[in-house]
């Protein structure tokens, strides 16, 4: 199997990470481009997988690695592509809920749609992004705290982003990781009274089933 022409992979770095381009400029993309083939040259015909390894090479190598930013905005770019391109999972709906017996519910685990990509940034990567796509200046790449963010396929089958407060982010990501509805309860005790806990936990979850987060039993 031939390896993808060096011209062809620039092509497709344009095209997957369009907004890094923007914000590096012409000359350090060509230079980026060209470090990456050496440090990782493209040894199958896949196209969409060809850049994966980017944001590792942008934290690693110079003069890439001075600027954090850089391999955000590209893994915030492949997050993009990933959720474009899961598998298109059947949804969870508010009846398949309804129907559980109370008892169930204790160790109810539920599972995130295919294309749910979850992600904290320390930089403005998202917001630069944002900015660009929209022939605006990104803003300064330093923030003072962590942005989370939830990247998925919405019903309609665009690919949509939106921040998240830590507490939905954390709740989201003990789903990824197979966690029950108990564990989930749990893990709002420090932060929430514990007469509100479930009905909190509902309405997150009235929320996830409208914007197509949860993939059906």
């Amino acid at each position: 199997m031939q390896n993808i022409p060096n011209a062809f992979a620039e092509q497709v770095a344009q095209q997957d990470h369009q907004q890094l381009g923007k914000y590096i400029g012409d000359d350090l993309f060509d230079l980026m481009v060209k470090g990456y083939l050496v440090d990782y040259p493209s040894l199958n015909n896949s196209l969409r997988g060809f850049t994966e390894n980017l944001p590792l090479f942008l934290s690693h190598k110079a003069p890439f690695k001075e600027h954090v930013i850089l391999a955000d905005i590209a893994r915030f770019e492949q997050l993009l592509l990933m959720a474009f391109d899961a598998a298109d999972d059947v949804t969870l709906t508010t009846e398949q809920l309804e129907n559980l017996a109370q008892t169930d519910w204790p160790l109810l685990v539920l599972n995130l749609h295919s294309s749910v990509q979850l992600v904290k940034f320390n930089t403005s990567a998202v917001e630069s992004f944002r900015a660009l796509k929209n022939e605006s200046t990104p803003p300064s790449p330093y923030i003072d705290k962590p942005h989370f963010w939830l990247i998925w396929r919405a019903l309609n089958k665009v690919t949509q982003y939106k921040a998240l407060e830590k507490e939905e982010f954390d709740l989201l990501d003990l789903i990824k990781q197979k966690q029950n509805f108990s564990a989930l309860c749990q893990s709002l005790v420090n932060n929430q009274p514990s007469e509100k806990i479930a009905p909190i936990l509902i309405e997150y979850i009235n929320s996830w089933l409208a914007q197509g987060l949860l993939k059906s039993f």
